[in-house]
């Protein structure tokens, strides 16, 4: 965001119009899905570690991966998070990677399917 989009006027329906757009992107399935990943995560994730901050951090990586088709775009952008071990952030990662073909809530990933996933991503590495 630049120092001039600071300052620009949105009228509340725009807002509503980007925040909706925003939600579709990343949860094409419905608000639903956000519920499915963190039902996949959370068994994989330590508890002290908040709904808020696992939902934060894949958001933000999904957008990453949705913004630049890139595994590495998702990666990089959770390492800067510091409240993940190496391992929960694979987990997330791998979720990503699942949730982006995922064409149906009935197909969502377990927790299972996640940590298998992240396994074969660390032996790729």
């Amino acid at each position: 965001m630049s120092l001039s989009e600071l300052f620009t006027f949105v009228s509340p329906e725009e807002k509503r119009r980007r925040d909706r757009d925003f939600v579709e992107k990343i949860f094409p399935l419905g608000l639903e899905q956000r519920e499915l990943a963190l039902q996949a995560l959370r068994p994989l994730i330590r508890p002290k570690i908040s709904d808020e901050i696992l939902l934060y951090a894949f958001i933000a990586a999904k957008e990453k991966y949705l913004d630049d088709f890139e595994q590495k775009a998702a990666v990089a952008c959770l390492q800067k998070q510091p409240f993940f071990s190496d391992t929960e952030k694979s987990y997330v990662a791998a979720l990503i990677l699942l949730d982006v073909k995922v064409k149906s809530k009935a197909e969502y990933p377990c927790a299972d399917d996640v940590k298998e996933a992240a396994l074969a991503l660390l032996t790729q590495r």
